[in-house]
């Protein structure tokens, strides 16, 4: 999901919006300033008019100078030629110009006052929310994961210490961040990094001698 994405569920895109401030504008209007001087830098004009006219023309009633700036950057053959983009590196160089500018811009937005820390909490208390969590999965472990709806995969293993942990091919975990096992000693759930977790269960002795029957 692009970073635009995720801000719309905190303000509005269009500078026009009654709930935006001057710093959430900003904010839209640099990611999108960006994107569009990478297009023409990399000589791709249809891409660089297709932002101009879609994403920066909203912009066009809040700094009419400088979209008309930006306009005239679509006639020069290198974006350098302009003199408030000699400058101008490489995209590389002007993302981190553009990420350190951003950050400034969100840290005084009021918008976000509060939310930018994660909140503090003792180890005790980490523990019991993972606990939580993996009650509420171990509750539903019995069923098949299509009738809990949760993102959980489970199998039920015989000989787990002899057989390796199956993994189906269409799931991707990228790193596992914490390995823990059930209480009562019959499963464990991996946490992946990525929030794609994989629970194992297997029978207890006692499933295993009421199947035998």
């Amino acid at each position: 999901m692009g970073v635009g994405k995720r801000l719309r569920g905190i303000f509005q895109v269009s500078p026009r919006s009654k709930t935006d401030n001057r710093y959430s504008t900003k904010i839209y209007f640099e990611m999108r300033k960006q994107n569009f001087l990478e297009a023409l830098d990399s000589k791709d004009q249809e891409k660089a008019l297709n932002i101009l006219s879609k994403d920066l023309n909203v912009f066009a009633n809040v700094d009419g100078g400088l979209f008309n700036e930006m306009t005239q950057l679509l006639t020069l053959e290198d974006i350098r030629q302009h003199e408030s983009f000699a400058n101008y590196r490489d995209t590389n160089s002007a993302r981190r110009i553009t990420m350190i500018e951003l950050k400034r811009v969100i840290e005084a937005n009021p918008i976000f006052h509060g939310k930018l820390n994660f909140p503090t909490m003792n180890g005790n208390r980490l523990q019991r929310l993972i606990n939580q969590r993996m009650s509420y999965f171990f509750m539903f472990s019995h069923l098949k994961p299509h009738r809990t709806q949760l993102p959980v995969l489970v199998y039920r293993l015989r000989h787990p210490r002899s057989l390796p942990l199956p993994t189906p091919s269409y799931v991707k975990v990228k790193k596992i961040s914490r390995l823990i096992y059930y209480n009562s000693g019959d499963g464990n759930l991996a946490l992946g990094s990525n929030g794609v977790h994989l629970c194992w269960n297997w029978p207890t002795e006692d499933d295993l001698n009421q199947s035998d029957r």
